[in-house]
């Protein structure tokens, strides 16, 4: 008998699973690319119902809770503690709803909420009794498409100046902020910081800005700029960046690691300022990317997720209008990985405190459960192994609401499987026919995590696999699976035993116990 073995190194696949490398799986769902491949963990609706469909979201603090949701719709602006309790954070005066997609911007200007949904730029100070209000000095019957944080000043991108028409190329920076407090003045003047900026030498609209390091990138439709703060009678120093890189829509950048990914018309990004790579080609870019409904790409948003130094990529599948999936990518290890979010199909996921008890290590004095009842191991902490997680704004049966992801159980009445498969390996050697006897799982989970094991046998390149029968390992128990397939080329699938289950498992190897039957 021979041994291969696969030791998991995320999906790829845009590449042919005939000359794939080992180790490279070419479809997953709800699986991580993390150290293994990674069971996504439960959806849970959290916070009761928002006043408000929630379009997007901002994690900030409040005079109740130091950890605040604010949460912009199309009709107005809502705020929960966390524990249930809403409030109406509408302006009292001239507020203009926006159904738009991807319409609401925003950030934390040194802890202070600014947010904008293509209209009037406003802020909130913290009190629950206070609504958000117009930034102050902003100018009357300005609007801008866009508002984002920038050191102590706030950058407003796609400016209409005098409710005319959007200047596409346009973009004003308020005047310094003391920390604590939003900038007084927008209109430049000597004894302030405040100035514009005309972005005409590259085609395209202003769609987005984030900060980078001790930079600000705006993003135009084709390109980007790198504005920096230099002080004296310039304030700001802008330079062409890349003329080849500009986002798909607003809230299609995030930052991670000093570096910033970018989703673009058909691909992913990385850059630092100063060059710039796709992670995207030959892995996923021709498979989901390329596939996205050029009616639904103002849907498509972008989340860092700093726990895990990974970013997801939510896009809708073909014939969606909202976001379906989230091809995620580990920086630390360069993988590719998928969640799938049919579930929720989120507006917008955010960053943020998830104050829910929910994804924390099991402990004497917290346990009530009897053994038999425990879903997870001592001290194994799943998906989220903090409180700062990922919260989605979205909706189940039309009913809108906030959903905490990665969760130790499930609250929406089952959930997508997790998968991860690997097609068409041919061991080194095309010409003959593998027969495959055994299959060892190496993986890591809560003891009694049952596996489904299954093999195929396909004889033709671009053949579709017929997956045998499950076979089940027992994490804790045995961990191989007596099982038979034969071809020139032989696939594997690992997955959850049921939709039912409770807790993370992590795949770290899979070893295919097989024998060589002679020229096919």
């Amino acid at each position: 008998m021979e041994q291969l073995r696969i030791a998991p190194l995320g999906i790829a696949p845009d590449l042919v699973p005939e000359t794939a490398p080992v180790g490279v799986w070419t479809l997953c769902s709800n699986v991580y690319p993390r150290d293994g491949m990674e069971r996504a963990g439960g959806i849970q609706a959290v916070y009761g119902t928002p006043l408000f469909a929630p379009k997007w979201l901002l994690n900030t603090a409040s005079t109740v809770a130091p950890s605040f949701w604010v949460y912009g719709a199309d009709t107005g602006i809502g705020g929960t503690d966390g524990a249930g309790s809403h409030v109406d954070l509408t302006p009292a005066t001239g507020f203009v709803g926006n159904t738009g997609a991807n319409c609401w911007t925003g950030g934390n200007l040194n802890g202070v909420p600014v947010l904008c949904n293509g209209g009037i730029p406003l802020w909130w100070d913290g009190l629950v009794a206070n609504n958000f209000v117009t930034l102050p000095g902003w100018p009357a019957n300005a609007r801008a498409r866009a508002i984002r944080p920038y050191k102590y000043h706030l950058i407003a991108l796609a400016v209409d100046p005098s409710a005319g028409a959007f200047n596409p190329d346009l973009l004003w920076w308020s005047s310094a902020a003391v920390p604590g407090a939003v900038p007084s003045a927008w209109t430049p003047a000597a004894a302030n910081e405040a100035g514009s900026a005309q972005l005409s030498a590259t085609p395209g609209a202003i769609l987005d800005g984030v900060a980078l390091r001790d930079a600000f990138v705006i993003y135009k439709e084709q390109s980007c700029y790198s504005m920096q703060y230099v002080g004296g009678a310039n304030v700001m120093q802008i330079q062409p960046l890349f003329t080849d890189v500009g986002t798909l829509a607003r809230n299609c950048v995030a930052e991670l690691d000093g570096t910033h990914i970018v989703l673009t018309d058909g691909d992913v990004i990385l850059h630092d300022g100063q060059t710039a790579k796709s992670i995207a080609d030959s892995m996923i870019r021709r498979t989901f990317l390329q596939t996205i409904d050029r009616a639904s790409i103002g849907r498509c948003f972008v989340v860092p997720g700093t726990p895990a130094s990974e970013v997801w990529i939510a896009f809708p599948d073909p014939g969606e209008t909202s976001c379906t999936r989230a091809a995620v990518w580990d920086r630390v290890r360069s993988r590719w990985g998928v969640r799938d979010l049919t579930a929720i199909k989120p507006f917008h996921i955010a960053q943020g405190r998830v104050p829910v008890n929910v994804a924390v290590p099991l402990t004497w004095a917290a346990q009530t459960e009897t053994w038999s009842a425990v879903a997870r191991e001592w001290g194994f902490s799943g998906a989220s192994s903090s409180r700062f997680s990922k919260l989605a704004a979205g909706a189940v049966a039309g009913a809108a609401g906030l959903y905490a992801l990665d969760q130790d159980s499930d609250t929406l009445g089952g959930i997508t499987r997790g998968f991860v498969q690997r097609n068409a390996m041919d061991f080194g050697n095309p010409d003959t026919r593998k027969i495959i006897n055994r299959v060892w799982l190496s993986a890591k989970g809560p003891a009694g995590t049952l596996l489904a094991v299954q093999v195929a046998g396909t004889m033709n390149v671009g053949e579709a696999p017929v997956f045998s029968d499950p076979v089940y390992c027992t994490i804790g128990g045995r961990m191989d699976a007596p099982i038979f397939a034969s071809g020139r080329y032989l696939s594997l699938r690992v997955s959850d035993a049921s939709v039912d289950v409770k807790a993370p498992w992590v795949l770290t190897a899979a070893t295919l116990e097989y024998r060589v039957g002679g020229m096919y």
